[in-house]
């Protein structure tokens, strides 16, 4: 079991109406149920402020940033081990997002993904490897047209050439449906590298 805390702490000399306190409190639990399946349980709560002008804020502001509290649980199945010819995993995670002042809350939302993997080892340095992956996202606001659906796979192929190089590099489908009867459904081509 590892439990965190985290605070990013923002003061401003001049504008002190742009002061924010940010914090993060997590538990990851690691459960190995056998040799062959482990799980991990997680989940956190996060309290935040938007900072104006970053991506994903509001164009027109109010005389203080708007403050938000997220809620993050989530599980994960491993079947095989790291070093068996095969590997399965499954992951399901559930994010919710509320805002707390400036009247913001059609913006809140609720957010579930789905994720399954495998690997198949080809030797001890390479591995194909696939991804199939869902997103639902729901805003509460009952008028809201930002809810979608959006679908995910790719294959690729994951090394450790040396004892420094490693990589993967995966290709694949994605597509997102948007409720917005007025918006088209969008998607095409996607990819993955690290």
């Amino acid at each position: 079991l590892r439990v965190g805390y985290e605070a990013d702490i923002e003061r401003f000399l001049a504008l002190g109406s742009e002061n924010h306190l940010n914090q993060k409190i997590s538990a990851i639990g690691n459960v190995d149920i056998s040799r062959r399946m482990k799980s991990v349980v997680k989940a956190a709560l996060l309290t935040g402020t938007d900072k104006r002008g970053d991506i994903g804020t509001r164009l027109g502001a109010s005389g203080v940033p708007d403050r938000w509290r997220q809620h993050d649980t989530g599980v994960e199945l491993t079947l095989g081990r790291r070093i068996a010819k095969a590997q399965l995993g499954a992951e399901y995670n559930v994010t919710g997002q509320r805002y707390l002042n400036n009247d913001q809350q059609s913006r809140d939302y609720d957010q579930r993904k789905l994720r399954l993997s495998g690997r198949y080892n080809l030797g001890p340095k390479y591995s194909i490897i696939t991804d199939l992956s869902g997103v639902w996202t729901d805003y509460l606001d009952a008028v809201s047209t930002l809810d979608s659906r959006e679908y995910a796979a790719l294959l690729g192929v994951q090394w450790e050439a040396t004892a420094k190089t490693s990589g993967k590099l995966s290709f694949g489908l994605r597509h997102r449906d948007l409720h917005d009867p007025n918006q088209p459904s969008n998607g095409g081509f996607t990819w993955d590298a690290s």
